[in-house]
């Protein structure tokens, strides 16, 4: 009895070192993959800054500070912050641009899409802040958000920093530090 006893032992122990060893190489893997993304996203980052007229490696790296310490401050990974910087680099905004206004953005991301939003959800927002820049403000109006006369103002007809501080101003409003830990 004793045999059998240890016989049901071993095969349960087996059992379950075949599912940690299974479970380790998923972790690994995910983390593989997860490190391939991060490593693709810095890359758009960089090459989409670095064809921005002016821009130099120091205008990488702070938008890379910036990622790093919204991380550690905030609901989301660095991936999740410098995917939507790489998306607002698509629209010719310089990087002071940029880090003026992904505070505002990341709140934003957390009030609509929620903590656990990611990459492609960061995008579409960056996406919609990029077309704000172009004087397209209608969708923050859909979304509910009131803005002045003069913010719409500097939206429409001022320099690219006025335009960050009016966007600023209108996301810092409603949604100002939703994305803080």
């Amino acid at each position: 009895k004793a045999g059998d006893q240890a016989k049901t032992l071993t095969t349960v122990l087996a059992g379950l070192a075949a599912i940690g060893v299974g479970a380790v190489a998923m972790a690994v893997k995910k983390g593989v993959e997860d490190y391939k993304e991060e490593e693709l996203i810095v890359a758009k980052l960089t090459n989409t800054v670095m064809n921005l007229k002016g821009s130099t490696m120091a205008n990488v790296e702070a938008l890379q500070s910036q990622a790093t310490a919204l991380q550690k401050v905030g609901a989301y990974g660095d991936e999740v912050v410098m995917s939507a910087q790489a998306q607002l680099a698509t629209f010719d905004l310089t990087s002071d641009t940029i880090q003026t206004v992904i505070p505002g953005l990341m709140d934003m991301l957390a009030a609509e899409r929620g903590l656990t939003a990611g990459t492609a959800e960061a995008k579409d927002m960056a996406q919609m802040l990029g077309n704000v820049f172009k004087g397209n403000t209608d969708r923050l109006t859909k979304m509910g958000f009131t803005i002045t006369d003069a913010q719409r103002q500097m939206i429409e007809f001022g320099t690219e920093q006025e335009k960050a501080v009016a966007v600023g101003q209108i996301l810092g409003h409603t949604y100002d530090g939703m994305s803080a830990k």
